[in-house]
């Protein structure tokens, strides 16, 4: 079974990601994968701080705390690198993108 199944974060599909930017210009939309794969793709407005690294003190300095926020990351590291922020103190992590960019870039969805 997926270990996804039990995850403490919610999920969001690329129409949800698009209708909340909608709704929140100000949602972040951080992406934590490596810098290689940020490379090759990325969603149109997302922040890259990959997770490798000086990841928490990279967003304590360029991130503020109390905004919303979803996290891109590779499948499977969703909670890891959640957990990463709300340890930093980031209150406002929504959740993650479901199936990461791969999703996004079959939908080919831009905001």
């Amino acid at each position: 079974m997926s270990e996804m199944l039990y995850s403490r974060y919610a999920a969001f599909t690329p129409l949800q990601l698009n209708a909340l930017k909608k709704e929140d210009e100000s949602l972040i939309i951080l992406d934590t994968r490596t810098a290689g794969t940020f490379t090759t793709g990325f969603i149109p407005g997302a922040i890259f701080i990959g997770h490798e690294g000086s990841f928490t003190e990279w967003c304590i300095n360029l991130l503020p705390v109390d905004k919303k926020m979803i996290v891109v990351t590779p499948a499977g590291k969703e909670e890891m690198h959640i957990d990463s922020l709300v340890n930093a103190g980031f209150t406002n992590v929504a959740g993650y993108l479901e199936d990461g960019l791969e999703a996004w870039k079959k939908l080919r969805t831009p905001y």
